[in-house]
């Protein structure tokens, strides 16, 4: 489908268009009041929607057929009770989302017309793709933003965390570069996400923090877990992938609070009874769930108040 050739399917939930502006839009659009839209292709000025998008939510902006691009936004404050936008490359041209007042999540690539839109007061949630700076020093973020979700960034640590007062919630995604967590702030973060940082050993800056829930994916068979140990609010341990780690289970069992243990464990190490032994007097384990019978294999542990039965082991 060319960008030439103007299509769209609207009803009261979507709004999907392409290939540019046609005369019965309008009047499709002021009668649908579609919640969400989908843009594909050339728009260059959003501002040919005014008056007809105020029903509009959610925006994704997937640019051209041909290449991807998404050349222009021009006047998309036109959206105005926008609460989502997607941006799915990223925009040639400058930009300006200061008047998305509303705007609670947004997901796209960085670029320098990015840093305003992270300031929004009612920003919760962002997907930042290729962040560039090496760690959290002057990244604009929002009061309210609690969650940020980093694909391939450049980040080597987590310094300057100490500033975004609100944030709750971080993945890296892609982190190839992350060597260390240090900066991790004392009483900020909840959960925690980090996925193909192959760099990354040392994870000292975990122990003491207040992470309720890590997860450890496709990381560096010399990462340090240790610290996991002496991290007493600890709820959900997940870590996984080719060359993951053993966990030290003795040690992670311990903790008063868990309720879910999934890892790499080698029975000829750890025996079964040893891992139902550690569990903290008035705790049992309701799932025990081996991906292989036999052997080193990932194994997934739930943990709960004594008194709903000992689970059976689970092939």
């Amino acid at each position: 489908m060319s960008d030439s050739l103007p299509a769209y399917k609207i009803n009261s939930e979507l709004a999907y268009l392409s290939g540019g502006w046609c005369s019965e839009l309008a009047e499709a659009l002021l009668v649908q009041r579609p919640k969400q839209m989908s843009l594909v292709g050339n728009w260059p000025d959003l501002g040919m929607f005014s008056g007809l998008v105020d029903s509009v939510e959610g925006l994704t902006i997937e640019g051209s057929l041909d290449n991807g691009r998404i050349n222009a936004i021009h006047n998309i404050g036109v959206f105005k009770h926008l609460k989502r936008l997607h941006l799915v490359s990223k925009v040639k041209a400058s930009y300006d989302l200061s008047g998305l007042l509303h705007l609670r999540r947004l997901h796209g690539d960085w670029q320098t017309d990015m840093g305003p839109a992270l300031r929004l007061p009612n920003l919760e949630y962002s997907h930042i793709n290729n962040y560039p700076a090496p760690d959290f020093a002057g990244f604009p973020a929002a009061p309210a933003l609690h969650h940020i979700s980093l694909g391939r960034p450049a980040l080597t640590s987590l310094a300057g965390m100490s500033g975004m007062s609100c944030l709750r919630e971080l993945e890296i995604h892609g982190g190839r570069k992350l060597t260390s967590l240090q900066g991790l702030a004392p009483g900020l973060l909840t959960r925690l996400v980090i996925n193909e940082a192959r760099q990354l050993i040392e994870t000292g800056a975990v122990a003491g923090s207040s992470l309720a829930s890590v997860k450890f994916l496709h990381v560096s068979a010399g990462l340090d877990l240790a610290p996991l140990s002496r991290t007493p609010g600890l709820r959900r341990i997940h870590v996984a992938g080719k060359d993951a780690p053993l966990l030290p289970w003795l040690g992670m069992l311990g903790n008063p609070n868990l309720e879910m243990l999934a890892g790499v464990w080698d029975p000829a190490c750890v025996s079964e009874d040893a891992l139902r032994n550690a569990l903290p007097q008035g705790r049992e384990l309701l799932k025990f769930e081996r991906a292989k019978p036999k052997g080193v294999t990932p194994l997934v542990l739930k943990m709960g108040p004594a008194g709903k039965g000992v689970c059976a082991a689970q092939s």
